[in-house]
């Protein structure tokens, strides 16, 4: 390729070759989320590799790199703070302390595993105290490992240096990570006291983003759909960032919007603070109900939703069944404007699911059910109605245990399901369908 620079040559074929070779997991230890295999990076990757193959140039616009050309329709990746819209100087309450500010790179170089060159590679983007509750910081460095990274920390109310802990890292190859995060935390995380819920907050790191907001509430109407409330945060820190305190119920739902978009978040204790939510299925349970499954079943409600469960949501129903090796608990929930929440635990790869029923028939008519895969074979699990004895489907049946009725089916994943519920006369008591299988 003549006209470019032999070290520009040499960057891009170790782009290409690290897209294509050099891929590796997620690291679930440090809790980095490593977002440079996304697929714009993708596509600039395929579109470096055409150029080092052919030899040709495509497209229009150019890199940092004079000669160098943008494929056309790939965004232009940011290579400095100021390109991804970070600003210009440190900001926020600790802006002006110099020697907390050092002392934070120093703690933030000793500490990575990337491999910082030196603690004045770290800059510090924004560092304060959230009213009394918290002290927090956003940090970016270049690396031997990275181009640039983005690290999160967070801590007590004027806390030191070295009491900040890390919040979570994303990291890119060739480029300065730009994506929105929320960071949601509560005193038992900034002190390691899990049962410390006290003065929660949130931290956002959405450069460009013009404004935020935090989900207020949930609440599950009549109709079983969720009506979501928003409440904007205001000013920010500086742009692009913003620091303040929130409800424990904001806390809790910890969902954030960027410019209206969903942000990726790290919420500290919100998975025990979810526990505490966990609805009593024991004390609705049908005689011989497994209560180990029925311990998995509600803890699943309580933390992975389909969102969470308030307290004045009352168990009415739950069982367990099995056939064979499968196993499979069920439980019903109602709302105070009757609404239904329903839950479905099974020995599956996909193990737990949940979803909600509208207003209208009495507990005991509900019908609900899943689709689920165990040992290389489909079932249709049911929830009958309370005066069934049987449940077809796809021309197979079974009989209903404690209302459960567990059914093996032989159905291409792209069809859908039709249930019927029998009584013992063989009249039909319910009827439903369950959706094609997720691809």
């Amino acid at each position: 390729m003549t006209g470019l620079p032999s070290e520009t040559v040499a960057r891009m074929q170790r782009l290409a070759e690290q897209r294509t070779v050099d891929s590796r997991p997620f690291p679930a230890l440090d809790r980095s989320i490593r977002r440079d295999r996304r697929i714009r990076a993708g596509a600039v990757a395929v579109a470096l590799a055409v150029v080092l193959a052919t030899g040709t140039v495509i497209g229009t616009g150019t890199f940092s790199d004079p000669g160098v050309v943008v494929p056309a329709g790939v965004e232009e990746l940011p290579q400095t703070p100021e390109d991804a819209g970070y600003p210009a100087k440190t900001v926020g309450s600790l802006s002006a302390d110099q020697d907390w500010l050092a002392g934070l790179r120093k703690k933030v170089a000793k500490a990575s595993d990337h491999g910082i060159a030196s603690a004045d590679d770290v800059r510090v983007v924004a560092a304060g105290d959230i009213e009394d509750k918290a002290r927090y910081a956003v940090v970016l460095y270049p690396s031997a490992e990275y181009a640039w990274s983005r690290e999160i920390l967070t801590g007590p109310y004027q806390a030191e240096p070295t009491a900040m802990q890390s919040d979570g890292s994303e990291s890119s190859e060739d480029s300065v990570p730009a994506s929105a995060t929320a960071v949601f935390s509560v005193a038992g995380d900034r002190i390691h006291d899990t049962a410390n819920m006290q003065d929660p907050t949130v931290l956002i790191a959405a450069p460009g983003a013009r404004s935020v907001s935090v989900l207020t509430s949930n609440r599950l109407a009549a109709d079983g759909e969720y009506d979501e409330e928003w409440r904007g945060l205001g000013s920010p820190v500086a742009d692009g960032i913003w620091a303040t305190s929130v409800s424990p119920q904001e806390h809790l739902l910890s969902t954030v919007k960027a410019d209206g978009k969903l942000t990726d978040v790290s919420s500290g204790n919100s998975f025990a603070d979810q526990l505490g939510n966990e609805p009593d299925l024991f004390s609705v349970a049908s005689e011989g109900s497994d209560p180990e499954r029925l311990r998995d079943l509600k803890n699943s409600i309580a933390v992975f939703g389909p969102k969470p469960v308030s307290p004045d949501d009352e168990p009415v129903y739950a069982a367990t069944a099995e056939l064979g090796e499968f196993k499979v608990a069920a439980s019903l929930l109602r709302s105070p404007n009757g609404a239904y929440i329903t839950g479905f635990s099974t020995s599956d790869p996909d193990g737990f699911k949940a979803g909600t029923l509208p207003a209208g028939p009495a507990p005991a008519e509900v019908m609900a059910g899943v689709r689920a895969t165990g040992q290389n074979k489909t079932y249709a699990v049911v929830l009958a109605p309370e005066s069934a004895s049987k449940v077809e489907v796809a021309g197979a049946g079974a009989p209903v245990y404690n209302r459960i009725a567990v059914v093996e089916v032989s159905a291409p994943r792209d069809a859908t399901l039709d249930v019927k519920a029998l009584d013992e006369h063989g009249g039909e008591v319910g009827r439903i369908t369950l959706p094609t299988a997720m691809p």
